[in-house]
């Protein structure tokens, strides 16, 4: 009845100017056409939206509810008013077909958004996981949106084809694949790179990770297919490219947090002009200290039976206890007491290389606590009593000379 009464209308233009009535007719339908879709497309969603959320409430899962905060049924509902105009478009011959197509290209992009939608909702219902964590499918999921692309794509330009072949076009897409490696570098290199670091366990959402060469000190907030996004310590926020964990290395504190200990690593550097052999005055007086009561009674007793069977006064032919050597077991002592050192991890205190600048002395250990604030306090803490102890050593610590030293050699 609308095509006959259209047709009477522009029955005059038609015929005088036909080229000129075809496009007036065409602009007519098409916007009858929008009216019509969008008065529909308002209705259905509406009604399916009302009824899905009382569906989806009502039931105990949160599955379906992440699906309706995601809008899958909301896109879904955008398919009946282009069902309906399809059926429609038959009433029409040549225009009817240019519809036919417009409405086929709008069915694949309602679909690509559609299940674009899914996935997002799949990735969030995964997430409620408790091994999500650990196995991210973010980027599996993103590889998985470019590969429905692709196909939309190709299907879209089928629809739009004269040739109507989809395997044809499949095949020219090969002569594209170089462009197509280059707009999506990012994408593949981020694929090899997540599936290695999931398969290897190198990285999870939560890790505290460091990589200096991009300033990244701080927690994973996301990994995804084509970056790592990293909240750092002073609230800024870095994004690295995925496949740049494989090029180049990282730091990754998640075993030191499983382990529940944090290594302190530090050194103190001693004076080597204050290095020499206790006298046995002051032997005596570090007897008074606990820590050293053992070991000095113990070292006295050997010291002096090797120095008796040598029958010999010359101070380089007998033993002797060193400052620096005491110093050293008393430090290793007074970690292994120390509440705050973990005892089922190496303690060690060494001596390392003597340079110009003095001699280190290496303390290497774990903290039992592995939070940052307190960590930090337990170490400085521990630091500061192996400074203030070097005085009843006879021990100083290297510092290079500043103006007033030289201005006291010169008075």
């Amino acid at each position: 009845m609308l095509k006959n009464r259209l047709s009477n209308l522009l029955t005059p233009i038609v015929d005088s100017e036909s080229g000129l009535g075809v496009v007036i007719i065409f602009v007519i339908m098409t916007a009858l056409a929008l009216l019509l879709a969008i008065l529909v497309d308002r209705i259905a969603i509406a009604v399916v939206n009302r009824i899905v959320k009382k569906i989806v409430f009502k039931t105990p899962t949160k599955k379906d509810e992440m699906l309706y905060e995601r809008k899958v049924f909301h896109w879904i509902a955008h398919y009946i008013p282009i069902i309906i105009l399809y059926l429609f478009s038959f009433s029409y011959e040549d225009l009817g077909k240019i519809i036919r197509h417009i409405l086929v290209f709008i069915g694949i992009s309602i679909t690509v958004i559609a299940l674009y939608k899914l996935l997002d909702a799949i990735n969030d219902i995964y997430n409620l996981k408790p091994y999500a964590k650990d196995m991210p499918i973010k980027g599996l999921l993103q590889v998985i949106k470019i590969i429905v692309l692709v196909f939309a794509l190709v299907i879209g330009l089928v629809n739009f084809s004269n040739s109507g072949s989809a395997l044809a076009l499949l095949s020219s897409i090969g002569g594209m694949s170089a462009v197509l490696i280059l707009v999506f570098r990012d994408s593949i290199l981020g694929l090899v790179a997540g599936i290695q670091l999931s398969t290897n366990n190198l990285l999870s959402i939560g890790d505290w990770i460091e990589m200096p060469q991009f300033r990244a000190n701080g927690e994973v907030i996301d990994v995804s297919l084509t970056k790592v996004s990293v909240a750092n310590w002073d609230k800024t926020i870095t994004h690295i490219p995925a496949y740049k964990f494989i090029e180049e290395s990282f730091i990754n504190w998640e075993g030191m947090s499983k382990s529940g200990a944090r290594r302190i690593s530090r050194q103190i550097v001693l004076d080597g002009g204050c290095v020499g052999f206790l006298e046995a005055d002051q032997i005596e007086n570090l007897k008074k200290v606990r820590l050293l009561r053992t070991y000095l009674e113990e070292k006295e007793k050997e010291v002096l039976e090797h120095n008796t069977n040598v029958q010999d006064t010359h101070p380089l032919n007998q033993r002797g206890l060193t400052n620096i050597g005491t110093l050293r077991i008393y430090i290793r002592e007074y970690l292994k007491m120390h509440p705050s050192i973990s005892k089922d991890f190496i303690v060690m205190v060494r001596q390392l290389e003597s340079t110009g600048q003095g001699i280190p002395l290496q303390i290497y250990c774990f903290c039992n606590d592995i939070r940052w604030n307190s960590y930090e306090e337990i170490q400085a803490n521990i630091f500061e009593h192996i400074f203030s102890v070097l005085p009843y050593f006879g021990l100083s610590l290297f510092q290079v000379p500043s103006g007033q030293d030289f201005a006291k050699i010169h008075k």
